[in-house]
């Protein structure tokens, strides 16, 4: 199996190798904490949110959204409404981009409205871009 780490920059993205001190592409200091496991053609939620320029505390806070595909409320929430949300990156051309891409629009929009996360998630296609709805998370607490 096939997996590479790399450093991946917080502020530019740029993927740089796992040791590396310094962005190579923008200057900016690594650290282990800025590592990411990549495997060819797949990934899952763990991946680097460097076009949402998020603080330390969104970026937290990001880690923490719940996202489901269920159809029931979990439990200590209840629903904060409808939620869309679609790529900007076409299919055709990166399908793995325009993945990320609909993800990073996802968390963004729960982050900006004060979401804990979303439930009831649905995700479509048409022929040039990924989409999905759902219902939003608000924490009863």
């Amino acid at each position: 199996m096939t997996v590479t780490t790399y450093r991946v920059c917080p502020d530019c993205g740029f993927q740089n190798t796992n040791e590396a001190n310094f962005c190579l592409h923008c200057g900016h200091a690594l650290t282990a904490a800025n590592n990411y496991i990549m495997t060819p053609h797949a990934t899952d939620l763990d991946f680097p949110l460097s076009a949402l320029s998020l603080s330390p505390t969104e970026a937290e806070k990001a880690r923490r959204l719940r996202l489901t595909l269920a159809t029931d409320i979990p439990a200590g929430y209840h629903s904060g409404g409808i939620i869309f949300a679609e790529s900007d990156v076409a299919i055709s051309q990166e399908p793995l981009e325009s993945w990320k891409s609909l993800v990073q629009n996802l968390i963004a929009l729960l982050l900006a409205k004060d979401y804990a996360g979303a439930y009831n998630l649905s995700i479509h296609e048409n022929s040039h871009q990924f989409y999905l709805y759902g219902e939003a998370l608000v924490s009863v607490n």
